[in-house]
């Protein structure tokens, strides 16, 4: 209808709405698409002043760009926040302009890991999780700490147990308390899957140091916890844990089925950028 009236306006709110409810749903594609169809509405009703809208323009573009990165398009995703940046110090700030560039840090991180700058990508988490922290945004802190991990202990894994111990331990011990940050902001928003991955991050710690005993009884837990939450991202996390455990107690064949599993969870959702991981597994049997 809003089409047939040519009310763009109306178009843009409805697109934006159908993106939400598609993201929500894990369609990320869909979800994107629409997002996209809405911001190109959005800006048919700039004027010589600029933008129509601006804070719904630069919410589409964190939007369409968090989304890039769920799809593994790095490149664009780049682009996307850059644009988004460029709106919010060339605009009036909103009173949410601390946040949203805490967001785009967060999603800068993402790309900057994902294109092969591992420090980048730590140093933004850490100020996302600063940011939020400051602002009292205890939920999305504990999320951010618990990115902030993730790049603290991928660089941890550049060493070698048997002849960089003591760099890849220090590593483990940075990464370590942001491990329980997250953990501890997730018991206090009652957010169940940031606390189920904040202890993967935990165990993660202590196995980077050498096999655990109860690693395996961490992972099946939080699978466990993931089925009843109904949650196919932290499900297939948790899978790829069991299986690094299992790797770590030189369980190979073992280990190559559950990176499988999680692997084929990953994908069944979409979730593409997750598949990186158990993919890179399966491509180094010999390596894990």
């Amino acid at each position: 209808m809003a089409d047939f009236l040519d009310d763009r306006d109306a178009g843009t709110t409805i697109g934006f709405k159908a993106g939400v409810t598609y993201h929500y749903l894990s369609e990320f594609a869909l979800a994107r698409d629409f997002y996209g169809d809405s911001l190109v509405l959005l800006r048919s009703l700039e004027t010589h002043t600029g933008s129509a809208n601006t804070a719904r323009e630069i919410e589409l573009l964190m939007r369409i760009a968090g989304l890039d990165c769920e799809l593994a398009d790095f490149t664009h995703a780049d682009i996307t926040t850059r644009e988004a940046r460029y709106l919010l110090l060339t605009s009036r700030a909103p009173k949410s302009a601390e946040a949203d560039h805490a967001r785009l840090d967060w999603i800068d991180a993402l790309v900057a890991n994902w294109t092969g700058n591992p420090d980048r990508a730590l140093k933004l988490a850490q100020a996302a999780a600063a940011t939020y922290t400051r602002l009292g945004m205890h939920q999305s802190a504990g999320r951010a700490h618990g990115l902030a991990v993730e790049f603290a202990l991928d660089l941890a894994g550049n060493f070698s147990l048997e002849n960089l111990p003591h760099l890849r331990a220090a590593f483990a011990r940075r990464a370590r308390p942001h491990a329980e940050a997250a953990i501890e902001y997730a018991r206090a928003t009652e957010d169940a899957i940031g606390q189920q991955l904040g202890y993967l991050a935990l165990q993660r710690c202590r196995r980077l140091r050498g096999p655990t005993q109860d690693g395996i009884a961490v992972a099946e837990r939080v699978i466990r916890q993931a089925q009843r939450l109904g949650d196919a991202a932290l499900l297939g996390r948790a899978y790829l844990a069991l299986g690094d455990e299992l790797a770590t107690q030189n369980q190979l064949d073992g280990a190559r089925q559950i990176y499988g599993t999680a692997q084929h969870i990953f994908e069944e959702f979409e979730l593409r950028v997750l598949a990186i991981w158990p993919n890179r597994r399966l491509l180094r049997p010999d390596d894990f």
